[in-house]
């Protein structure tokens, strides 16, 4: 990473807060997003200074870590939606500064300061960064919705914090497409990064696990993508099935996302590096809308600007399995 590079990180992001400050109204009493950058100012003075990153400490690392991903998030919503006023959209950029500065300090109906809330809707802000045409998103009535002008495709986001969670909150976000008036179809995002799963011989995977403080370290890029690459497959091998019969039920759900966005240490010396990977999951049953949810399906993802696979179930109409491919 070269000092020119880190610096302008530094740079983009204070004009990423200084942006924050002007469109919300009433920014939260010390927000984190002031933590990460002092964590970054630190980096940069050391980095010119020639001093080598220090990730001796877990406390080091996390720290680290955290501000780099935090601040490459907040960028990118800066960058994409810089402009936008609409009291939807503020509301998610202010409500998404809550929370604890360390995503392991989160707890599940708490008060803002500790609540797991506040980076529930940085995913969905995330998520929105990812279209390839910003000016047609908005937030009125889902998490995302895509206005392709004769019609509009919702993305219901949801935020795994446990495993019991995954099919509740699957539920409650087709349940949400379903009834509402306003879209053709929909897709079911599904964030589950707090979480990694291990390969054991036999090719049998553990149960979802909580990250915690262990942090993935890899050589080069190419590791860096089929350790990321292994978590989607993973997570669809084991949730896959279920989730696709379950959805099935819901006329208007057509697939689900199931994505990571997560830090990592590259390299050595160690740079702090962050990396997505989602596994699309398109629902191609057979039936007399087969032709419309398809051509539906494929017009939503080539709004989509992240990195993917692509995976397809065929249903026959009454929603049993006929096969399974994998493209």
């Amino acid at each position: 990473m070269s000092k020119i590079r880190i610096r302008q990180v530094y740079d983009d992001y204070c004009r990423a807060i200084r942006w924050v400050e002007a469109t919300v109204e009433k920014v939260p009493p010390n927000p984190r997003m002031y933590v990460y950058r002092d964590i970054l100012q630190k980096e940069v003075l050391d980095f010119e200074n020639g001093i080598e990153l220090s990730t001796s400490t877990p406390e080091e690392t996390n720290a680290i870590l955290e501000a780099n991903l935090e601040s490459a998030i907040l960028i990118d919503v800066h960058k994409q939606f810089g402009g936008r006023r609409e009291k939807e959209f503020v509301d998610k950029l202010r409500e998404s500064q809550f929370g604890p500065v360390y995503s392991n300090d989160e707890q599940l109906g708490k008060g803002p300061t500790k609540s797991a809330f506040a980076r529930d809707i940085q995913s969905e802000l995330l998520l929105a960064t990812r279209s390839k045409r910003p000016e047609i998103v908005t937030f009125d009535a889902h998490d995302i919705v895509y206005d392709l002008g004769d019609q509009k495709f919702g993305i219901e986001c949801k935020r795994i914090h446990s495993e019991k969670q995954i099919f509740s909150r699957f539920h409650e976000a087709c349940s949400k497409l379903q009834t509402n008036p306003g879209i053709g179809y929909g897709l079911v995002a599904l964030r589950f990064d707090k979480f990694y799963f291990q390969s054991v011989p036999g090719s049998e995977l553990l149960e979802l696990a909580v990250r915690n403080n262990s942090v993935l370290r890899t050589s080069n890029e190419k590791t860096l993508g089929k350790a990321a690459r292994f978590q989607t497959l993973a997570f669809r091998a084991r949730y896959g099935r279920a989730l696709a019969e379950q959805g099935l039920q819901y006329d208007k759900v057509f697939g689900v996302c199931a994505f990571i966005h997560i830090p990592c240490l590259l390299g050595q010396p160690s740079i702090p590096y962050n990396v997505g990977q989602s596994l699309f999951n398109f629902w191609d049953r057979i039936g007399p809308d087969r032709k419309i949810r398809k051509r539906a399906y494929t017009r939503l993802a080539r709004e989509l600007d992240y990195p993917f696979s692509l995976s397809r179930f065929i249903f026959h109409l009454m929603g049993h399995i006929r096969s399974f491919l994998r493209l």
